[in-house]
């Protein structure tokens, strides 16, 4: 901001009047300044083409090379999807509605079919030679690959229900039928198509594709042979179980009393190698000892774990099964043994034994037939009898401020406060209060009354109650009897 002389002057009370100038660098070529610059912008341009040409050379002409590298490479797979990139590729196929990606991404990850998974990278030596100046020198440099951030997998059994699809029936598989299924569903919502018409047209077919494939259709286990078991000389291989992914110790034909192991969360049946299925094999059917006891190794549905003495101890992310030895073993159940495991004895309150236990929402307070969580920022190893007391008392303090009325010889009968107001507690059933009643006015027998009409619970899933098999007997025994007519 630099005022004129003029403005200077004429201003009053010489105050100046500022005016902003700019300032152009100086030509790259000729070094003068754009008033007096005569370079032609066509130049410019001419120059940037010339970059990227190469040089006039003739017949014969000799090229000396200034440096040639010579660097090993790896091929890469394609990028895994993402939730989000997996969208966007349904939506380039025409797959589907916007409705439906969010319901159809949970559906595969709730059966299993794919998992959403942070990988660690690895790492690989890389030669690079150099040729500089007519010597040649070497180096190997680490690379890392493999990583991945919250990216989608399939599963093996994914895998499988996918070749076996893919192979019975291929034209529902291909990308083209659902995208010309969303067209049929436009024109039927146009008017433009019939709907009977068109279930028709893919109910049909498909049902004979059905029909084909359960009687001729083979069962995939996605069995791979990994080799010979250099000590039984039994063949080793991994195939889909009952339970998942395993490794199995001789094949049907070979043995009647084939050995198995599950394979690890990390492992897979494309992947795994035979020297870790024989380590395996080795680990979960062999086991261990210790103090003349035992130890089995599995791996469960909630990964790996040992069982010493009836005893269950679950194995950190840390610990490698493929390491475990005898060594190691004993210095595991050392270590765990050495701490104190549930349940906890405190002592006798009120005549009854005060424990600490561990549930399925963490740990807690027992006495008698109450159950109280213990905060999350306490540690239960080292609770102590006074605390897990006042703990108890507390309880039972909130228990009878809910606690509204009891009833004389019934027990197990109460009436509470509830979040949504008062309510009938009856041995393990919550029952409402009729609108007509309150907490005061209601009796005994009406609630012996109300409560039979709960319905009775099965013992078992998909067990039908007594009184329903009774009455679906009495049903078909009068169709029986029915005369023909």
């Amino acid at each position: 901001l630099q005022p004129d002389k003029a403005e200077r002057e004429d201003a009053p009370n010489h105050e100046a009047q500022g005016r902003i100038m700019t300032i152009y660098p100086p030509c790259a070529r000729c070094g003068e300044t754009e008033e007096n610059c005569t370079c032609d912008e066509d130049d410019d341009l001419e120059t940037e083409e010339m970059e990227g040409i190469l040089p006039a050379v003739s017949v014969d002409e000799q090229l000396l090379p200034i440096s040639i590298v010579g660097e090993e490479r790896y091929s890469k797979h394609a990028p895994r999807y993402s939730e989000a990139s997996l969208v966007k590729k349904l939506e380039e196929l025409g797959i589907g509605r916007p409705s439906t990606y969010a319901p159809t991404i949970q559906t595969i990850q709730k059966r299993g079919y794919i998992i959403t998974e942070t990988r660690p990278a690895f790492q690989r030596k890389v030669k690079r030679i150099w040729l500089k100046d007519n010597q040649v020198s070497q180096t190997i440099e680490n690379e890392n690959f493999g990583a991945e951030k919250n990216k989608l997998f399939p599963s093996d059994i994914g895998m499988l229900v996918t070749d076996f699809l893919a192979n019975n029936f291929k034209d529902i598989m291909d990308y083209g039928f659902t995208a010309a299924v969303e067209k049929e569903f436009d024109e039927i919502a146009k008017g433009l198509k019939s709907w009977q018409n068109m279930l028709d047209e893919f109910y049909k077919p498909f049902q004979i594709s059905v029909e084909n494939t359960t009687k001729t259709g083979e069962r995939v286990n996605g069995e791979r042979i990994l080799g010979k078991d250099p000590i039984s000389g039994l063949t080793v291989l991994v195939r889909m179980g009952q339970y998942g992914p395993m490794v199995q110790l001789g094949a049907r034909d070979e043995t009647e009393t084939p050995k198995y192991a599950s394979l690890l969360s990390t492992q897979r049946m494309e992947t795994v190698e035979l020297g870790d299925a024989i380590k395996m094999l080795s680990i979960m059917n062999n086991g261990f000892v210790y103090n003349d006891l035992p130890v089995t190794v599995g791996n469960g549905s909630y990964g790996p774990y040992i069982k010493y003495n009836d005893k269950y101890i679950n194995l950190t992310a840390e610990i490698n099964i493929l390491e475990l030895n005898q060594e190691k073993m004993e210095a595991l159940l050392s270590d765990v043994l050495s701490k104190p495991s549930y349940p906890l004895n405190l002592g006798e309150f009120e005549g009854t034994n005060l424990q600490v236990n561990s549930g399925r929402f963490g740990p807690y307070v027992k006495h008698k037939n109450l159950f109280v969580s213990i905060p999350k920022s306490e540690d239960p190893f080292t609770l102590t009898y006074e605390r897990a007391m006042a703990l108890v008392l507390k309880k039972r303090e909130d228990e009878l401020k809910k606690l509204l009325r009891t009833f004389d010889g019934y027990e197990d009968i109460t009436i509470q406060q509830g979040r949504y107001g008062p309510f009938i507690k009856y041995g393990k059933e919550n029952l409402r209060i009729p609108k007509d009643k309150d907490v005061e006015s209601i009796t005994i027998q009406e609630i012996l009354e109300l409560a039979k009409t709960i319905a009775p619970k099965s013992s078992a899933k998909g067990k039908k109650s007594p009184a329903k098999t009774a009455a679906a007997k009495s049903t078909a025994a009068k169709k029986k009897a029915a005369p023909k007519k």
